[in-house]
């Protein structure tokens, strides 16, 4: 088992590691540690409790979730947006074409729908799974949400913001 002598903040640098054998300098790794913007933190926070309440016999993440693929709320869409911002997945865009833009919006947010539907029968069981897969989306900001959520607002003026 090696053991860090120098730990950069969130970068592949390279650092020496000492092993069994001895010094190791310049071994490349990549270590990052933590760092969320104000957006995950407030947003861990809120699907944390949401978690919590998850415990219940009906699903409050999923019916919020529900809720914002039927309405599409401006709210969310910022969210999102600020969640991603300085990431690899937050700069990326390709606009489609407008008819086929409507299609896959719309079979996203169908395919959504049913998703969430799933999760909320899946949510009586005693762990809050759409509370874990939110909470785990605002860890590690997966790429495919922000393409999620993308093609979810991709027929809305919104769709030029991110």
């Amino acid at each position: 088992m090696a053991v860090v002598d120098k730990i950069p903040a969130c970068s592949s640098a390279r650092y020496d590691v000492r092993g069994r054998d001895g010094y190791e300098p310049h071994r490349q790794r990549k270590f990052c540690l933590i760092a969320m913007n104000v957006t995950q933190v407030k947003s861990f926070l809120i699907l944390t409790v949401l978690a919590i309440i998850g415990f219940g016999p009906l699903s409050l993440t999923c019916l919020i979730g529900l809720y914002i693929v039927l309405r599409r709320p401006d709210w969310f869409y910022r969210v999102v947006k600020n969640l991603y911002r300085g990431t690899a997945c937050g700069s990326e865009h390709c606009p489609e074409q407008d008819e086929k833009r409507r299609s896959a919006t719309r079979m996203a947010r169908i395919k959504t729908f049913l998703s969430l539907l799933v999760l909320l029968v899946l949510d009586i069981a005693p762990i809050p799974v759409a509370g874990s897969i939110g909470l785990y989306v605002v860890v590690a900001r997966p790429c495919w949400f922000r393409r999620l959520v993308e093609k979810i607002y991709g027929d809305m003026d919104t769709q030029s913001d991110i």
